[in-house]
């Protein structure tokens, strides 16, 4: 009793007695689960209610013996998050609170008010065990007032991007998934098809679970027997605190094991799929997100992805060529929106500890075979769109060239040469801009107000090349422009990059130095 007077009187120096009193249960599984069996079930059946009563001693030491040092855990971590301690102070809590090397004045108080109780219970309160704990109190506090608590969603992912156990990670992912999240994102789902507003909470939820499954997606190689969980999750028996464990106490472990990791296939799919969903509440599309997918994927979405993880069909197979074409109809019109600095904005990927501790690993001790984990880097609105455009198994250089016709259609051509040199395939790329650079030099001829420099520049221009320019003006080449608005200046921006890859002594580059004369002669005079 005496050392669980202890604990308690530490506990309520850091976040008060008053704070003791209101915490909430512990936040394990919250809702109705008759058909679980197990590790879950038990968490079920051994939820915490902490009793209002002054005395806090009293009441508190028999709770302690009955729930096991979780609930300090479950305390503090309700404490930091509503401190709005950055998850990255708690991950850099030092083993000995009396080696802090920091500066930060902050980082220093937090861990000065922690000591006490970090010396006393080292694995209760260490740091895998302090930012699992944080994650799910930001997430059920999201999912208590979604409005009022907005940031808490994305505060969830700040602390569980910082685990560096990979086992740890994808059953918290799954763990929050099935019993936070899930039920929103299939509204979310539903509503797009009926067309919905851009919301901004609905869009940070998206942008969260994204990134989580992207974690998942990136640790789907993952060896388990690389990873050493039991020093990662706290264990009450090394504790100085001994107190006795009933079932279920030990919820992180059961986790991990409720949750393993989803196959490849799956985590991969759900990431397009949120990917998707992100792209067309951007967009302000109403779009049936389901209909990009296989219909194995469909099933999926109505099981529940963990209930599925078993199911060899999960692994679907190749993709209907009328499928990939909707896709990449629907990113060369996503693309189109990129044109300038107003279009959509996208939260940018994050990395993880684990995927960064992970790959560290096997670049050392795996097989030069084993491959390492997908880059899904992503900041931009166009990134996202190539990135998806990779994951469809789409030709990217296709999308990129579509997004440079526009560019240099626009007059943006110094955005345009940028997005070129980021395609692979130059050579073929030059010669389909070719088609564009006649269709823009016709435009631009015919666009001169002055009949007399007209007929000047036309006057220079060689029969064939006249021919030539007549024939680009109906190639419909004009139809892959979202927006038209060439200069002469983007004009001679795009002869001068593809020239380099057209093929010598062809017509290609014959045509295109004659074109360039032209652009020449009317920059010398001045005006664009």
């Amino acid at each position: 009793m005496a050392h669980h007077l202890e604990v308690l009187v530490l506990l309520s120096n850091v976040i008060g007695v008053g704070a003791m009193r209101a915490v909430p249960p512990v936040p394990t599984v919250t809702v109705a689960m008759e058909e679980e069996e197990g590790p879950v079930a038990n968490i079920l059946e051994h939820r915490v209610q902490l009793l209002r009563n002054d005395d806090l001693g009293g009441v508190c030491a028999a709770l302690l013996e009955s729930t096991g040092p979780q609930l300090i855990a479950h305390c503090v971590s309700k404490w930091l998050v509503e401190s709005r301690v950055p998850a990255d102070f708690v991950a850099r809590l030092p083993s000995d609170p009396n080696d802090v090397q920091e500066s930060d004045g902050a980082y220093r108080r937090m861990v000065f008010q922690l000591s006490p109780l970090l010396k006393l219970l080292p694995q209760t309160l260490s740091r895998p065990s302090l930012l699992t704990h944080c994650g799910w109190q930001a997430a059920y506090q999201w999912r208590d007032d979604t409005q009022k608590n907005c940031q808490m969603c994305h505060q969830t992912l700040q602390y569980i991007s910082q685990l560096s156990s990979v086992c740890l990670l994808q059953g918290l992912v799954g763990f929050l998934w099935n019993f936070v999240f899930e039920s929103s994102i299939m509204r979310v789902l539903d509503s797009l098809k009926r067309g919905t507003s851009r919301d901004s909470g609905i869009l940070d939820l998206i942008s969260v679970c994204r990134n989580l499954f992207g974690f998942l997606y990136q640790l789907s190689n993952f060896d388990p027997s690389n990873d050493r969980p039991e020093e990662a999750l706290p264990s009450s028996i090394h504790d100085v605190l001994v107190i006795t464990q009933p079932p279920g106490s030990r919820c992180l472990q059961d986790i991990v094991q409720a949750y393993p990791a989803l196959s490849p296939a799956l985590s991969k799919t759900y990431f397009e799929l949120l990917l998707l969903t992100e792209m067309a509440l951007q967009l302000g599309a109403t779009v049936n997100v389901a209909a990009f997918f296989p219909t194995w994927v469909r099933g999926v979405l109505k099981k529940g992805v963990f209930s599925v993880n078993a199911d060899a069909r999960r692994e679907g197979g190749s993709v209907p060529v009328q499928l990939q074409q909707k896709r990449a109809k629907f990113l060369c019109g996503a693309i189109n929106t990129c044109m300038d600095s107003s279009g959509p904005k996208m939260s940018p990927t994050l990395n993880s500890a684990a995927i960064s501790h992970y790959a560290a690993a096997t670049s050392v001790t795996a097989p030069p075979q084993t491959p390492p984990p997908p880059r899904l880097e992503a900041v931009e609105f166009s990134d996202f769109v190539f990135l998806l455009a990779e994951l469809w198994g789409l030709v990217v250089d296709d999308i990129r060239q579509h997004w440079v016709f526009g560019l240099f259609g626009a007059g943006l051509g110094e955005r345009a040469r940028e997005a070129f040199l980021s395609i692979e395939d130059k050579c073929r790329a030059s010669q389909e801009l070719l088609s564009l650079a006649g269709y823009l030099g016709d435009h631009l001829l015919h666009s001169l107000q002055s009949k007399t420099e007209r007929l000047a520049l036309l006057a220079q221009a060689t029969p064939s090349l006249l021919e030539w320019l007549r024939k680009q003006s109906s190639s419909g080449v004009a139809k892959r422009c979202w927006k038209l608005a060439p200069s002469w200046t983007s004009l001679a921006q795009l002869l001068a990059l593809i020239q380099p890859y057209l093929q010598e002594d062809t017509s290609a580059a014959a045509v295109a130095q004659e074109l360039s004369q032209i652009v020449e002669l009317k920059s010398s005079q001045g005006t664009d």
